[in-house]
């Protein structure tokens, strides 16, 4: 069974909008708020919440909470929600699908032997190439700031969109104090004929600070004579490569 590691991590993009450094400026433009958006990448470690609300052409909908644990100068990331608690470590990867009620735990170095592609996968995660990506042909060459308000210490920049970006809206609140993101918030519409799919994304609760330990994988499993015992979720069918 192979995992694709870039498809196990639900909207990358807008997860890695973290870090945010504003200076205050009540008029700022676009241009100006280009290191606000570069200062993402120089955060080591961070935690977060990401919301997310799909509304589809039907009516019908969907909502997702994930809670999002990153190192970037270790290379660890985890994430969980409802649908797949993930774990990548220097040495393991780790999901667990709740839906299917299946764990997949593979070595990284003997995964990297059957998919040469995962290494340069597991790089790209840690250096932000998608999100800035993202800011570069999106937000950056299509967004106009509409207004910055500064109310004590949180500032609210507010950015507007064209409407081929396919983002209709982002809103940042920023906290001076704590020299973080209070929230962010990015409304996405994406139609194609009479198909149409509103998202609304909300991060927050972030924190610059993470234990270390929530990167340990015997929170999850272990291997005890060249299997997988696990420690959590131990009714799921497991597959492996160690």
């Amino acid at each position: 069974m192979q995992m694709h590691i870039k498809k196990s991590i639900p909207l990358i993009a807008i997860l890695l909008f973290v870090g945010l450094k504003v200076f205050g400026q009540q008029k700022a433009s676009m241009k100006e708020l280009k290191p606000v958006f570069d200062h993402l990448k120089s955060l080591k470690a961070y935690s977060f919440e990401n919301h997310t609300n799909a509304v589809f052409a039907n009516g019908k909908s969907d909502a997702l909470v994930t809670k999002v644990y990153m190192d970037k100068q270790n290379q660890c990331l985890f994430y969980s929600n409802k649908g797949e608690t993930l774990l990548l470590n220097h040495k393991w990867i780790y999901k667990a699908s709740h839906n299917t009620k299946i764990v997949q735990v593979f070595d990284v170095n003997a995964y990297n032997k059957r998919n040469k592609k995962v290494q340069s996968d597991i790089r790209s995660l840690f250096q932000y190439d998608i999100s800035s990506s993202l800011i570069d042909s999106v937000i950056m060459k299509y967004g106009t700031l509409l207004s910055s308000e500064k109310k004590g210490p949180l500032t609210t920049y507010k950015i507007g969109f064209p409407s081929e970006a396919g983002v209709k809206n982002v809103t940042v609140v920023y906290n001076e104090n704590t020299q973080l993101p209070e929230s962010i918030y990015i409304k996405m519409l994406k139609e194609e004929g009479r198909q149409k799919l509103q998202t609304e994304v909300l991060c927050n609760n972030y924190k610059a600070t993470i234990p270390s330990s929530i990167f340990d994988e015997h929170n999850y499993f272990s291997i005890i004579q060249q299997k997988v015992a696990l420690t959590q979720y131990k009714n799921y069918k497991v597959y492996s490569l160690l």
